[in-house]
C-alpha cells in the first residue's frame, strides 16, 4: 500500500509535532500533527491514509471510536498505528474491526517507532509475537469479544488455490510479504496480487484478519495453517 500522507493525533501538539518529525526523517511524505480529532473531522479518510495514534491518554478503542466516522467505504479504510498503548491494554476487537498496521507500547524507542513506520509504510504490519498469540489463542478458546466478532468466511478455504493457500498460510506463519517473495521465488507484486485476490475470496479486509481467518479454517481442513501458539518452538513475529 502506498501512503500519501501521515496524521499523528496525540495529547500533546508539541509532543506530536516532534515525533512527526522524527518519523518525517524516514518517512518523505506530508505529515500532519493534531492534538485531537477535529483536524481530520472534515477529511474522508482513505486506505491512501496513516493514522498513528498517541495512546498515552487515550484508550486505542477511543481513537477508533473517534475516527470511524471519518473512514471511506468498506475496504478503503486508512492504516491505524498505535504508539504508547499499556502492555495491560486489550485490543483483540479492534485488531477485527479496523485497519491495524502497528503497535508499539510505552517502552517501544523513538528509533523503534522510527523502524516500525518504514516497515508499514513498505507494505507489511507491525504486530508483537506476543499480540498475535494471544489473538490466536483468544480465537481457538472462544475469547468473548471475538465470539461476538467472528469472521465468517463467504467462500470455504478449499475455494483458494493452492498456492493461495500457501501463501495464506505463510501470512499466518508471521511472514512478510518480502519473506514470502523469497520463498517462494516470486515477485513481491505477484504476492501483493495473490493477498488481494485471497482477501476477496475469504472476505477480510487485512492481514490481522486473515491470520485470524486461516486459524479458524486451515487448520480445520488440514492444510498448511497458523501453527499452534501454544507450541513454545513456534515464532510469529509480523515485522
Amino acid at each position: 500500500m502506498a501512503y500519501s500522507k501521515i496524521y499523528i493525533v496525540g495529547p500533546n501538539q508539541f509532543t506530536s509535532q516532534l515525533m512527526g518529525d522524527q518519523i518525517q526523517q524516514v518517512a518523505p511524505i506530508p505529515i500532519s500533527c493534531t492534538t485531537d480529532h477535529s483536524q481530520i473531522d472534515g477529511i474522508i479518510l482513505g486506505q491512501e491514509d496513516l493514522v498513528i495514534c498517541d495512546c498515552n491518554q487515550t484508550d486505542p478503542a477511543e481513537h477508533c471510536s473517534r475516527m470511524s466516522h471519518v473512514f471511506g467505504v468498506n475496504g478503503n479504510a486508512p492504516g491505524i498505528v498505535f504508539i504508547n498503548v499499556s502492555h495491560a491494554t486489550t485490543i483483540f476487537e479492534e485488531l477485527i474491526h479496523y485497519n491495524i498496521h502497528g503497535v508499539l507500547y510505552r517502552d517501544d524507542s523513538i528509533e523503534m517507532i522510527k523502524k516500525a513506520v518504514v516497515t508499514i509504510l513498505g507494505g507489511d504490519y507491525w504486530l508483537s509475537r506476543k499480540l498475535l498469540v494471544e489473538s490466536l489463542k483468544s480465537v481457538r478458546h472462544g475469547y468473548p469479544v471475538l465470539e461476538r466478532t467472528a469472521i465468517t468466511p463467504s467462500h470455504p478455504s478449499h475455494a483458494l488455490t493452492s498456492r493461495e493457500q500457501e501463501i495464506v498460510g505463510l501470512i499466518a506463519a508471521g511472514m512478510s510479504n518480502l519473506a514470502i517473495s523469497s520463498s517462494l521465488f516470486i515477485s513481491p507484486s505477484t504476492v501483493k496480487t495473490h493477498i488481494s485476490n485471497i482477501y476477496k475470496k475469504i472476505d477480510v479486509s487485512n492481514r490481522v484478519q486473515a491470520i485470524l481467518w486461516a486459524a479458524k479454517n486451515l487448520d480445520k481442513d488440514g492444510d498448511k495453517g497458523a501453527g499452534d501458539p501454544d507450541d513454545p518452538g513456534w515464532d510469529h513475529p509480523v515485522r
